[in-house]
């Protein structure tokens, strides 16, 4: 289900270049499946996968791999596929607010356990497709539950653009960046150094000070019930 119809984040053109890479089907019938070199990038990680690192996997050349695929975005179609259909959107028994909570939940998580999705989803323009049905399954539900078309489709599309954009920030914090002198430290780190040598405390709000919480769901939560009760003052309830 995805969940934001534009990209709204610009992260440059690396990660679009990546996609780009184009094959042909050459030598003969490889020893793997479409199903391994699928298995094999997400192993990788569904950003930042190469089709050289994914043939290194599989313990193959590069040009064996498209004996299965056409491309790069070929495979990222695959990868899609296979996550759209292992993280099926459903229903609960519920009033509206709780399924948006539901939804975000849901959403949430499904981004967590694949670090790069998030990312994938909002500057990939396309990959949100394979996970129309999820979000058409959501939609009809806050229908049935007195939310006209048009509401249903923006409180689902604006829960998605919360979470997804939240945990793109979450993920630059819990990154491990190597240091100019060899050492290693995450995100996080990094921020809380930098806000310390150029002494910004008593510029910034105690909440945006850079703390713990900017690895696990930051203000996630409140956000989405604010997006909760913003659409309670259109729908009631």
């Amino acid at each position: 289900m995805r969940l934001t119809l534009t990209p709204r984040c610009d992260v440059g053109n690396e990660y679009v270049n990546r996609m780009r890479s184009h094959g042909r089907r050459t030598g003969p019938k490889p020893g793997f499946t479409h199903d391994d070199v699928v298995t094999a990038a997400l192993e990788i990680g569904i950003r930042d996968f190469t089709l050289a690192g994914v043939a290194k996997r599989l313990g193959v050349g590069t040009p064996a791999l498209y004996r299965t695929i056409a491309s790069r975005d070929d495979l990222l179609r695959g990868c899609l596929k296979r996550l759209a259909e292992e993280n099926r959107f459903t229903v609960p028994e519920c009033g509206w607010r709780e399924l948006l909570r539901h939804q975000a939940e849901w959403l949430w998580g499904l981004v967590d356990r694949h670090p790069g999705l998030a990312e994938t989803f909002l500057v990939v323009t396309w990959a949100h497709h394979y996970f129309v049905r999820g979000m058409k399954t959501c939609i009809d539900a806050l229908v049935e539950r007195g939310f006209s078309p048009d509401d249903a489709v923006f409180a689902v599309d604006f829960i998605g653009d919360t979470v997804l954009c939240t945990h793109l920030v979450i993920e630059a914090n819990r990154a491990i960046l190597p240091g100019e002198d060899g050492t290693v430290a995450t995100g996080l780190e990094v921020a809380v150094e930098n806000f310390n040598r150029e002494k910004f405390a008593e510029d910034f709000p105690e909440q945006l000070v850079p703390n713990e919480g900017w690895t696990g769901r930051g203000f996630l939560d409140r956000k989405i019930e604010f997006v909760i009760e913003g659409m309670a003052r259109r729908v009631g309830g």
